[in-house]
Order: C-alpha cells, then sequence, then structure tokens
C-alpha cells in the first residue's frame, strides 16, 4: 500500500511538473506576442504604392502627444467625391513675403488621392492614422487622416516639397514656411491643455460635409528649366603660310559693313517730366498692399511684430 502511495505521489509530482513547463511556454509566447504588436504598431505600415500615391497606416499612440486625448471614430464611410471635395477645400499660404492664399492640391493630384484615401478610411483599424505621400514635380506633399465624430482631421507635414518649419525644427524668427488657412466649415486645430492653447498651424479639423470649393487649376507647374548655355564664339581659321621664294600673298579686302548711323541724342526731358518718370509706382498699389497686409493681420494669420516689419518694408520701398 506504500508502495502505491508513493506512485500516486510521484504521478503527481510530475502532473504538476508539466503544467508548470506549460504555464511558462504560455506567459512566454504572450509576452513575445505582445512585443511584436508593439513593435508593428510603432512603425508605419505600408498599404499600397502606386503611380507616385503611397497610403499606409500609423498608430495613434506614435503619432504624438496631442492625439492622446482625441475619441477617433473609425473606420469612417466617405466617398471618393466627398473626399475629393476635401482635398479641393485646403488652402495653404507661404510666409515669404506676402504671398497670395493658394490650394495645396490641384485637380490632376486630386484625382490621384480621392480614391486611394476613400477605400483606406473605409479599412483603417480604430486607432490607426491613414498616411499619405504624394509626388509631384516640384517635390512631395505628406501628410494624414483621420477621423472623429462628424469632423476629419487633416495634419500636412510637407507641401509641394516644402516642409512645415515647427514640425521640423525651423528657425525661431520665421517660425513656419507655410500655414495653413481655414475656409467655410475648417478650423485650425487647437491642442488641449496642458500641450498649450494657440492654434496648430499645418493641422486642419474639417466638417464632413463641405460646400463646393472654388476650381483647381489642372496641372501644377513644373519647375523652371535651366537657361542654356551659349555656342562657343565662331573662329577663323588663320591663312596658310606661303611656301618660301614665292611672292607673299595679300588677301582681298573685305568690303566693310556699313554701319547704321549714329542715334540721335534723346532729348533732355524737362525736371518735372524727369521727376514723374522716377516716382514709384501709383499709390493705389501700396494701399493694396497695406489692404491685404492688415487683412493678414486682422485674421490672425501674421502676429503684430510680423505685420510691423512688412508694413515698415513695404513703406521704405515706395518712400
Amino acid at each position: 500500500m506504500a508502495c502505491a502511495m508513493t506512485g500516486r505521489g510521484t504521478n503527481t509530482m510530475r502532473i504538476s511538473a508539466a503544467v508548470r513547463r506549460g504555464r511558462r511556454r504560455t506567459a512566454c509566447c504572450a509576452i513575445l506576442l505582445a512585443a511584436l504588436a508593439a513593435g508593428c504598431a510603432s512603425a508605419p505600415r505600408t498599404w499600397m504604392e502606386k503611380d507616385g500615391v503611397a497610403i499606409g497606416w500609423e498608430a495613434k499612440s506614435t503619432s504624438g502627444p496631442e492625439l492622446r486625448d482625441l475619441r477617433l471614430a473609425q473606420p469612417v464611410d466617405l466617398t471618393a467625391d466627398a473626399v475629393a471635395n476635401q482635398l479641393r477645400s485646403l488652402r495653404y499660404q507661404p510666409l515669404q513675403g506676402v504671398a497670395p492664399v493658394q490650394p495645396v492640391f490641384v485637380e490632376a493630384e486630386v484625382a490621384q488621392l480621392a480614391g486611394p484615401l476613400s477605400d483606406a478610411l473605409r479599412r483603417v483599424e480604430h486607432l490607426d492614422l491613414v498616411q499619405f505621400e504624394l509626388r509631384t514635380a516640384t517635390g512631395p506633399t505628406v501628410g494624414e487622416v483621420f477621423a472623429t465624430q462628424d469632423h476629419l482631421h487633416w495634419r500636412l507635414d510637407e507641401i509641394a516639397g516644402v516642409a512645415f518649419a515647427a514640425r521640423t525644427g525651423g528657425a525661431e524668427e520665421s517660425r513656419w514656411d507655410w500655414r495653413l488657412v481655414p475656409g467655410k466649415g475648417q478650423i485650425l486645430f487647437v491642442p488641449p491643455a496642458p500641450l498649450g492653447d494657440k492654434t496648430v498651424a499645418n493641422w486642419v479639423v474639417a466638417d464632413f460635409a463641405l460646400p463646393p470649393p472654388a476650381a483647381l487649376p489642372a496641372a501644377r507647374p513644373a519647375p523652371a528649366p535651366l537657361p542654356a548655355a551659349a555656342p562657343p564664339a565662331a573662329t577663323v581659321p588663320p591663312a596658310p603660310a606661303a611656301p618660301s621664294g614665292s611672292p607673299a600673298v595679300v588677301p582681298a579686302a573685305v568690303p566693310a559693313t556699313p554701319s547704321a548711323p549714329p542715334a540721335r541724342p534723346a532729348a533732355v526731358p524737362p525736371p518735372a517730366a524727369k521727376k514723374a518718370r522716377e516716382a514709384p509706382a501709383a499709390p493705389s498699389a501700396l494701399e493694396e498692399k497695406l489692404e491685404s497686409l492688415k487683412r493678414l493681420r486682422d485674421k490672425g494669420l501674421i502676429d503684430k511684430d510680423e505685420y510691423q516689419t512688412r508694413k515698415q518694408q513695404l513703406l521704405d520701398e515706395y518712400f
């Protein structure tokens, strides 16, 4: 009987050891799968790449602290026409001088992006962002799009080869090389406290239903070609030398080309006419530029210091 009990005790110990080994294997597998999932979530994943368009996904958790408190509402079913209307509505303003507001995309680029982005927004996971890159003749346009309740978020890092300086560590005095300009049904994103209370100039929050925007250019102009090199000057070969002992050959005189008669000196204008010719452009041009600069300040597109600097530059140019 003692032997039987000893046998049962030995079997129980063997079963317990097997159970512990199984539990350890299960725990190791779980840790490995979690590590793989974390590695996959931290790296952007490419979904498609075709005809100069690349679409991928990136996890919300790796896309910046300002997204931490946003509640994404994805996937979202937007038709290609609705996405095209969103793309046509995006506007930006280069901040070198007093530059006009212009569309982010031209019509040919909208046609390239609308379909793939519509498909990506229908397939995206709940906690992922749709990333896109469009290669243009002047450089890539790079950004990401994602949905919250009743809104679509567009965050751009680069437009036609010009990066957003505030996102890439640009100079403090310029702060950015361009900024997005919201239209009807759009606002610039304001991060929640304590991240800040100022608008983010490369992030537009748009209603799903936007009014039809103005017509876009058909295509983005290609970069200007480099100037052609000037052709080399023609050289006249020297005349062959005369053999020794033979009389020297004197070349025939080339008839001179009659030159144009000298231009008659221009009459010296009277002082009043000369002063009128040297005067700067009409005051109306200056007034228009000052009004445009004031509108930019009133809309908050430039701050007070930038406004005063640009205003003084215009006044110095005209006076």
